[in-house]
């Protein structure tokens, strides 16, 4: 029994009353995300009120892992609120240990972020040339990177997110997923079906096309290569070989976000490269960037990476040297008449009468 519980229905009214609807709505969110971290925590309800410091401490460092210090500091509030409406002092006051946590999150908040570097095709031509062990793995891996490369992927839509999550053929990526096509005029090309994404809610997939580049970096030789080898593999009773994963290492592993970023980086640190700046997202980052330097039009990177709004230009990184190059490229442009010109819509002072 909470000691709000024993005011009369008049006062408990007013108690109510003595808070705005709005803003009741709000701090039930941050009473509910309290909830919820005493859940993980195996907290009894019955000790959940009044909070100690500790506690309130401890739901501060869970919360920082997914929010940011202004809903911190509401969902604080909340548990305040909480407290009053059942009769308990005030959760926040005195205690200065909570109050410079809270401080803490905000002053780790305000660094600067890791920098994600974009893997650009001339990181990937360095990577391209490793061999851990010129075996199973170095084809998985560049049959994976070429395929995230050219397509434009997302860590998730290449790989399980990690080993804890079962692989599922409705959404993970599944050898049947991948196509071998002929085109009229560019000859053997390859599609990818991308089943679920970020940006696609409803799960209606997407299909990409990758065609040859003639290279030793050929998304579609490294694919061919690589799928030679997987329809070798039994997929186990039962299941046919469509519905198998389609990147499954040496071990007998699925391809995970953390096994792709291992791989990638064991290979950067052979090829001499500085790899700590590297994420999942460099492989997007890095088609975009590299789009953009060969001259592909802004439309066209927004299809191939399936942007829905211009949200894409943030991952293009523009290269100092093109920087540099436009003093050049704006000295030896041709610009026309020098007189002076006005909007066709914009009205033009008269200067023929004196004011």
């Amino acid at each position: 029994m909470t000691r709000a519980s024993t005011l009369s229905d008049r006062a408990l009214v007013l108690l109510h009353a003595g808070l705005a609807n709005p803003t009741r709505t709000t701090y039930a969110t941050g009473v509910r995300a309290y909830q919820r971290f005493c859940d993980e925590h195996r907290i009894p309800a019955n000790d959940r009120l009044p909070a100690s410091e500790v506690r309130l401490i401890e739901f501060v460092a869970w919360c920082s892992l997914s929010v940011g210090p202004p809903t911190i500091r509401v969902y604080l509030a909340a548990i305040r609120s909480w407290h009053i409406d059942n009769g308990y002092g005030d959760s926040s006051a005195g205690r200065l240990q909570l109050a410079r946590v809270v401080r803490g999150v905000q002053r780790i908040a305000s660094q600067p972020r890791r920098l994600r570097l974009p893997l650009t095709i001339e990181i990937l031509r360095r990577v391209w040339a490793i061999e851990i062990d010129q075996g199973w793995d170095d084809v998985l891996f560049r049959a994976a990177i070429s395929l995230g490369f050219f397509a434009f992927l997302r860590l998730g839509e290449l790989a399980v997110a990690d080993s804890n999550v079962a692989f599922d053929p409705s959404i993970h990526p599944t050898v049947g997923d991948i196509s071998f096509l002929q085109h009229e005029q560019h000859g053997r090309y390859a599609t990818f079906r991308i089943k679920v994404s970020k940006t696609d809610p409803f799960r209606q997939g997407s299909t990409v096309h990758l065609g040859v580049t003639n290279s030793p970096i050929c998304p579609v030789s490294a694919l061919g290569t690589y799928l030679h080898f997987r329809r070798l593999v039994p997929p186990g009773a039962g299941i046919p070989l469509t519905s198998a994963p389609l990147f499954v290492c040496d071990d007998g592993r699925v391809l995970t976000k953390a096994i792709f970023i291992g791989m990638l980086r064991t290979r950067m640190r052979a090829a001499g490269l500085d790899n700590t700046a590297f994420t999942g997202h460099s492989l997007r980052i890095g088609a975009a960037t590299t789009a953009a330097a060969a001259g592909l039009p802004d439309w066209l990177i927004k299809a191939m990476g399936r942007w829905k709004s211009d949200a894409y230009l943030r991952y293009v990184r523009t290269p100092v040297a093109q920087i540099l190059a436009v003093s050049e490229r704006l000295l030896s442009a041709t610009v026309g008449p020098t007189a002076p010109s006005y909007p066709i819509d914009a009205p033009r002072r008269d200067t023929s009468t004196s004011a």
